[in-house]
């Protein structure tokens, strides 16, 4: 074994060699400027961008507040009223009152809101252990041009944080415990904050049956990201449809008791986790296979390459057919990374026209790009968004130039048609808070307002050779010039309209009028009829809709009646998400997602015309075909309470009035109360008892009956004024106030460490060892602003023998672009210079920080510092009593470049690219005028294997020159409990040592198996989180979920010299005392070392701890190997 183990270390050798030769010319090149080198803890982290400045102003109500910028004026007063009806909604399902008051802060759109600081971390934590977050009362909105999504977003909000309050709030005590013991699946509360946030709609439902039907979630407790969502909203809606609404707040109480999900489910329901999840999926199976063997995708092979492995984040969108009907433009976005690509439909040949971004695991607008064909067919409009602005990108077909122009006066733009002669455009925007409909004029640069209400108007296009406009709107009514409402009702559907520009009738034209169906993205389907999306049947299918008239009556005019006649055009299993129809050609291109992937395919439209289509009912979800039972299952549950008795109502179908009314309106004349529905449908007749179920209580007279039917119709009534009240009285609006900063906390850290505070480089002390701050007590606190734009960190180590000591605090300010950060340190230790002296070293910093962002993941960092070294000789002896203070000041300048778009996929689990390269320059302040100059970089890598199977690898190197030097000790690993130190390998003292500092990770040897001004290592690690992987299930124990084996292996050496295999490096002199002659052997040791080994790393009591047994290789021989047990997270 040993003899294979000396082969692959051979080859590996070689390899390394080359590789080192290769990072030569890094380390030996002019000096640049960048941040200090110690271990494998350097901090990387990613930025927010602000392009712009924001005053902000807030609103303070009974128990929020509301804060906002210009442009949000209409959206704070609306939040104030949507807030007030969602928390009382929230707290009846919870069954708990919120007692702390709810800071909300509104951006106007999304990309303001990724630029905000709210929620960025800034100081990554190689420690977890002892880490306290305060549970806030916070949260952020946006709007996209549509209220019913602005309401999801402040539900899911207030439910998050209510969540977050039940779960982890409470005594300081309960909280530090909870953050500690109390680990939630994130199907858990991301389902659970989605099915008490949004409606189960037809996309909710497309995303479930997709994924059911496809297979994805047989594994079930693998669920994340977009899954985990839409997964966990299914499972708590069985819950609920199963054993009734109250159970939610009974299994999070049993779940915060016993402080764990499984237990929770349990303890309420009587049925496991485990047998749970069967059922659920066995549930949705028989909703949706009946249906699913009837239907088809549409035929033929899709454009875009459509992989095997679902791929639901890269997004298909915005297909468009070019006037001549040869071409093909459409968006391809990956994750933010966006494409728009251009097809040619008859050789299928394709080219990118438009880049866009990068990918980032972050929330992104998936509505931009739009594109729109000029009638030209030699331009394509491209709409899109950058650094806070809306642009229009024309690019020219015959040039392949792009000439770009920057949209003014809106927040968002929505959608854009051009004209039949290209003179004008339509498109939908938000402004001040509102979507609207709009015609732009490109001659004269002027806009017309179409509509002007707080309705939502989307997909606006021309048709009738531009005559008139068509839109989908959620509107309650035909009226153009609408009444002003405060706050929209519940659950409106979005229909069709038309505006006839040439028309002085103060009316739209309804085109549907379809209560519990929602139509979008109207256009013409040829010249007699129109198309759209409809969800009448539970998917997303287009209908054809043909507009006739007859004769209504005839006065001194004729006056005619309009109506429409549609019918479906497509049955596919999946919603259409987008489509377009070339009119004149007969070209149909739509994008469907199926099977965990988009596609997009075109099709002719004469071949669909001629489809005959059957009639499949209705799907799952819109008929129920998969009831749960009549019954509420019973519980068997240590929370035993009483069962209602069933109530089935079943809806009468109601005749709308085709007057207009105001928002709670009554009809007076026509109005029913809930009673008389309920009656008419469920109440036996007087002498039937068939119904009747055995009941201790004696049986009702007729007026006893009667008059609990009076008494019903006055609760209906109430009930019914009570809606009316929540929509028609006037909230004040309180004074607008000056947003001033105010401070709260923010997170407390308590915890046992073994690192240094501030990781700045230590005095060379001779050789002797490396100072390690050994076990010890570490506090730190931190305190924030609402917006996050200011932070202020304090905190001080300190250890058992008060002899190692630190403390330090910080002030941030991130509210512009340029982030600043200033920084004390004080650090005391002891040191043993030499067998008889010992001495206190005292180091007091003086840190001015500086960042520019160039993107979320990418940002140049500026540091100015100033250092003062007092050594303190103790008075061992005579010599050392009489021996003055050592005095050193110290300037530096450091500059580094930082890349980080890594995705946590879990505690010591990541996924993308960590990237720094750094130097700096320090210069002694005193006569002699030393300097110090280095440079360095560290690169990594994490790779998903497969699932949560990473495959993680790190280069990383630095070297130091000038009058003083940087003594680099290789070996071991960061955060190291008991280190130990290798003595046998000697220190060039001739190098002029001024600092020193470790150079890891090196497993298999003890700190200082090389030594240099210069290193380079490259580590690997294989890490499996063995029980996650496979095991089916939540994990009820911490210490499992987060368990994990690793495999590693590490390369590398420190050296002085131009090169480790130089003459000039010390490790390849030795020199031997006789008496008093000192002798000098050149000898040739192999300078390049190895490690490969495994370990075990988990989450105990809080804290990461990792355990690794490696084996050292050195001149080619395997030694007996080390134990390393260690607290840091990654490398």
């Amino acid at each position: 074994m040993r003899q294979i183990y000396n082969k692959v270390l051979i080859d590996g050798t070689k390899a390394a060699k080359a590789a080192l030769l290769v990072l030569l010319p890094l380390l030996i090149s002019a000096p640049s400027f960048g941040q200090f080198y110690n271990g494998s803890q350097m901090d990387f982290g990613k930025n927010r961008v602000q392009y712009e400045k924001t005053d902000w102003f807030f609103y303070r109500f009974d128990r929020f507040d509301v804060y906002f910028y210009q442009g949000g004026e209409n959206l704070a007063e609306y939040t104030m009223r949507a807030s007030d009806r969602a928390l009382r909604d929230l707290e009846k399902t919870f069954d708990y009152t919120l007692d702390k008051r709810i800071q909300i802060v509104i951006y106007n759109k999304l990309s303001e809101q990724k630029q905000s600081n709210i929620g960025l971390v800034t100081d990554e934590q190689y420690n977890v252990g002892g880490i306290t977050s305060i549970v806030g009362t916070k949260l952020m909105l946006y709007f996209d041009g549509d209220y019913k999504n602005y309401e999801e977003q402040l539900r899911a909000g207030l439910a998050r944080v209510m969540l977050d309050q039940m779960m982890y709030g409470g005594s300081f005590k309960d909280v530090i415990r909870n953050n500690t013991l109390l680990n939630l699946p994130e199907w858990y509360v991301e389902g659970l904050v989605s099915y008490l946030s949004t409606e189960w709609d037809t996309d909710v439902n497309n995303e479930v049956k997709d994924a059911v039907m496809s297979g994805r979630w047989e594994k079930f407790g693998q669920l994340t990201g977009k899954d985990a969502r839409y997964g966990g909203h299914s499972i708590w809606k069985y819950v609920v449809e199963s054993y009734g609404q109250s159970v939610i707040s009974n299994i999070l109480y049993m779940t915060r008791v016993s402080r764990n999900a499984d237990n929770g489910f349990l303890f309420v329901l009587g049925v496991s986790l485990k047998n749970l999840a069967a059922e659920w999926l066995h549930y949705y199976d028989n909703m949706y296979y009946q249906q699913e063997g009837k239907l088809f995708l549409p035929d033929g092979k899709p454009l875009n390459r459509v992989r095997k492995r679902p791929q639901p984040y890269c997004v298909i969108d915005e297909p468009r057919i070019s006037p001549d009907g040869r071409k093909l433009v459409y968006v391809w976005n990956d994750m933010g990374k966006i494409k728009v690509k251009m097809q040619d439909l008859e050789s299928n040949k394709k080219k990118t026209i438009y880049r866009q971004g990068y990918r980032a695991h972050t929330k992104q607008d998936d509505s931009y790009p739009i594109l729109a064909w000029h009638p030209s067919g030699k331009l394509v409009s491209i709409i899109t968004e950058h650094k806070g602005k809306i642009k229009l990108v024309l690019y020219n077909l015959e040039t392949g130039k792009q000439v770009k122009r920057e949209l003014f006066y809106f927040e968002k733009i929505l959608s854009v048609d051009y004209s039949d002669d290209g003179r004008e455009f339509v498109f939908t925007a938000v402004q001040m808070g509102r979507s609207d409909v709009y015609i732009y004029n490109i001659i004269s640069n002027v806009y017309e307002k179409l509509t002007d209400d707080i309705f939502t108007d989307v997909d606006a296009r021309f048709i009738d050779k531009s005559r008139k406009v068509i839109f989908s709107s959620d509107r309650t009514n035909d009226t153009i010039k609408q009444f002003d409402i405060k706050l929209l009702p519940k659950n409106l559907d979005h229909n069709i309209f038309i505006y006839d520009r040439k028309s002085k009738e103060q009316t739209y034209r309804r085109v549907t009028n379809t209560p519990f169906v929602d139509e979008f993205a109207p256009q013409e389907y040829d010249g007699n009829s129109l198309s759209y999306l409809s969800d009448e049947k539970g998917v997303f299918n287009r209908y054809i809709a043909k507009l006739d008239s007859s004769i209504a009556y005839i006065d001194t005019s004729i006056h005619y009646s309009y109506f429409t006649r549609a019918e479906p055009l497509t049955q596919y299993p999946r919603g259409i998400n987008t489509y377009d129809v070339d009119t004149v050609h007969g070209k149909i291109a739509e994008v469907i997602f199926a099977k965990g992937n988009y596609r997009l395919t075109v099709k002719d439209r004469d071949a669909e015309k001629a489809v005959v289509l059957t009639d499949i009912g209705f799907s799952g979800f819109k008929n129920k075909a998969a009831e749960p039972p009549k019954k509420k299952r019973k519980r068997t549950s240590i929370l035993e309470e009483p069962e209602p008795a069933p109530v089935i109502i079943t809806q009468k179908p109601i005749e709308r009035d085709t007057v207009p009314r105001e928002p709670g309106e009554i009809n007076i004349y026509d109005y029913q109360f809930d009673v008389d529905v309920d009656s008419f449908d469920e109440e036996p007749a007087d002498d039937d008892d068939s119904g009747k179920i055995l009941s201790d209580e004696p049986a009702k007279s007729k007026r006893d009956r009667k008059r609990d039917k009076v008494m019903a119709r006055i609760d209906s009534l109430h009930a019914a004024l009570e809606a009316i009240k929540d929509v028609s009285v006037e909230m004040q609006l309180p004074p607008q106030r000056n947003y001033d900063v105010a401070f709260r906390s923010e997170y407390v850290v308590t915890q046992l460490d073994n690192a240094f505070v501030n990781s700045t480089y230590q005095r060379f002390t001779g050789g002797g060892s490396f100072n390690n701050p050994g076990l010890n007590g570490f506090f730190k606190t931190g305190i924030t602003d609402i917006l996050d734009d200011y932070k202020v960190v304090g905190g001080f180590r300190i250890t058992g023998n008060l002899g190692t000591n630190e403390v330090f605090i910080s002030a941030q300010n991130f509210k512009r672009r340029l982030d600043k950060q200033l920084v004390f340190h004080r650090q005391t230790f002891e040191d043993l210079v030499s067998i008889s002296t010992l001495a206190k070293v005292y180091t007091h910093t003086l840190t001015w920080k500086m960042n520019w962002p160039f993107s979320d993941f990418s940002a140049v960092r500026a540091n100015v510092l100033g250092r003062n070294d007092r050594t303190v000789y103790k008075s061992t002896s005579d010599r050392n009593l009489e021996r003055p203070d050592d005095m050193q000041w110290t300037g530096g300048l450091k500059v580094e470049y930082v890349f980080d778009n890594t995705l946590s996929l879990g505690l010591n689990l990541y996924r993308g690219t960590r990237l720094k390269i750094f130097g700096e320059y320090y210069q002694d302040i005193d006569s002699d005028a030393k300097n110090l100059f280095v440079v360095g970089l560290d690169a990594r890598n994490y790779i998903k294997v497969h699932r949560e199977l990473i495959w993680a690898n790190r280069l990383a190197a630095s070297t130091s020159f000038g009058n003083q030097k940087l003594a680099y000790f290789l070996g071991g690993v960061d955060q190291w409990i008991a280190p130990s130190y290798n003595n046998d390998i000697p220190v060039d003292f001739d190098q002029n040592y001024a600092y020193q500092t470790l150079a890891t990770n090196m497993r298999g040897h003890a700190q200082n198996i090389r030594n240099g001004n210069s290193f380079a290592v490259i580590n690997s690690e294989l890490r499996w989180p063995i029980f996650r992987y496979l095991i089916n299930r939540p994990i009820k124990s911490n210490f499992l979920y987060n368990f994990q084996i690793v495999g590693f292996g590490d390369i590398g050496t420190a050296w002085t010299g131009l090169h480790p295999f130089s003459d000039e490096n010390s490790l390849n002199r030795e020199e031997i005392q006789q008496g008093s002659v000192l002798i000098t052997v050149q000898n040739r040791r192999e300078p390049i070392v190895g490690g490969f080994g495994l370990g075990a790393r988990t989450k105990f009591l809080g804290y990461f701890i990792r355990v690794d047994y490696a084996w050292g290789v050195e001149n080619r021989a395997i030694n007996d190997g080390f134990w390393y047990i260690s607290l840091s997270m990654d490398f």
